[in-house]
């Protein structure tokens, strides 16, 4: 009977021994496939960011090439520009600036979706937004008018975006309002400092 229970202790033990060197085995030949897996994931995944970013922005330059027509307008030594923007775009024409501004609200959903980065949106689009900043007509009657500019907090959160970006604000950009519910909270900081950051940066 001690005889029968001894051997079968025996077999267990080798049995666990045999079960820990398989075990390892398929560790040490797991481990490099699971890291491959991890591998050719992350590259897929960067492949379909930049499939979307491209999409994303060919998407915005053909719905910009409609509103053509407001960007050359908008640009120095444009209709709009310097003191005719004072009065440009008139009540006639502002009906044409709503949809040019509706792209950089888009722009900034895409940004939020992690489509596009600050530093293409401002190599690609800034200098538009800065114009659109520069134009006291559009300033006034849309983007820091008290009853408006909550509906245009898109391309307004885009604005405080690429000014982080540059470190500085755009030209007529001066009203204190910023749409925090569009970033959220840890977002709305890191803009803000960095925002802040710039600024101080270059007035050292």
């Amino acid at each position: 009977m001690l005889e029968t229970i001894e051997s079968h202790r025996a077999l267990l033990e080798t049995l666990s021994y045999i079960a820990s060197i398989v075990g390892a085995v398929v560790a040490i030949i797991g481990f490099p496939l699971l890291y491959r897996q991890l591998r050719v994931a992350q590259l897929q995944r960067r492949d379909a960011i930049r499939l979307s970013t491209s999409q994303v922005l060919l998407a915005a330059d053909a719905v910009l090439a409609t509103h053509a027509q407001v960007a050359v307008k908008l640009r120095p030594r444009g209709d709009w520009d310097r003191d005719k923007g004072a009065i440009h775009p008139d009540k006639d024409e502002l009906p044409l600036v709503e949809p040019y501004l509706g792209v950089f609200e888009r722009l900034f959903i895409a940004y939020q979706a992690g489509q596009v980065d600050a530093k293409t949106l401002d190599n690609l689009y800034g200098y538009r937004l800065a114009n659109i900043w520069a134009n006291q007509r559009i300033v006034t009657t849309k983007l820091q008018n008290d009853d408006l500019k909550r509906s245009w907090n898109g391309i307004i959160a885009l604005t405080y975006v690429l000014e982080a970006h540059r470190g500085k604000p755009f030209a007529l950009h001066t009203d204190t309002y910023f749409p925090a519910e569009l970033f959220g909270r840890r977002s709305a900081r890191k803009i803000q400092r960095q925002r802040a950051a710039r600024r101080t940066a270059q007035a050292a």
